[in-house]
């Protein structure tokens, strides 16, 4: 496993490090399946039905609802999303099923007393917006006013402190100059390194360019990709 060290500040403005880590590499299920057969008396055939019948059981079980134990750990099934209000109700549309996996304290010891972290020298770091989605509406392709639209991406906090930071639409006519809206922090319910959650103000209808404004270690950065979003 390798791992860099990266700086972040925390919305009070305290400067913390913590560790962004990366597997050594991949094991695909055919892989998992010659192992199995390697090392035990069980054929690969054999294995790869042992495996595929446990998925079938743990499928069912998180598909009824229930978490499920095993000798590594607890799946448990959740929900995610944003609600209107406190009598909405769940709608696959706008909300997200997800199963977290809790693995037990043993097996993460077992883990722990052979695993060789390697450190790895830190990249540079950008804000990047890898998706926006309308976390209210099915159809994401044109967004209308109170709207609430999740980006998602790498580097993106927004910090309250730091008036530097923020999120813009910026909306460029033919031969006039940009023009810029800045989104206001009461709208914007969300702002994490990874997702912004904001509502779409009142704007004239049109094909905006989204740019975030981030601080990123000690340095206030702007997203460079053109993300575009379509309001009508």
């Amino acid at each position: 496993m390798k791992f860099q060290i990266e700086s972040h500040l925390t919305p009070q403005g305290k400067k913390t490090f913590i560790a962004k880590s990366q597997a050594s590499g991949i094991l695909s299920e055919e892989e998992i399946y010659r192992k199995m057969g390697r090392n035990s008396e069980i054929l690969t055939i054999e294995s790869k039905k042992y495996i595929q019948l446990f998925y079938s059981v743990l499928l069912e079980s998180l598909r009824k609802g229930y978490a499920v134990q095993t000798p590594m750990g607890k799946f448990t099934p959740q929900l995610a999303g944003t609600f209107n209000s406190i009598d909405d109700r769940y709608s696959p549309k706008r909300h997200k099923i997800r199963v977290s996996f809790q693995a037990k304290k043993d097996f993460l010891l077992s883990i722990q007393d052979s695993i060789k972290p390697k450190k790895v020298a830190s990249q540079k770091r950008k804000p990047i917006i890898q998706e926006i989605t309308n976390a209210s509406r099915s159809n994401t392709k044109v967004f209308k006013t109170n709207d609430l639209i999740l980006i998602s991406g790498e580097n993106l906090k927004i910090h309250t402190k730091h008036p530097e930071t923020k999120l813009e639409l910026i909306q460029q006519t033919k031969g006039k100059p940009a023009k810029v809206i800045p989104i206001p922090i009461q709208h914007i319910p969300v702002h994490e390194h990874r997702k912004i959650l904001f509502q779409l103000p009142l704007v004239p209808k049109g094909t905006y360019t989204v740019r975030v404004t981030a601080l990123v270690g000690r340095k206030v950065m702007e997203t460079e990709t053109q993300e575009k979003i379509v309001v009508g």
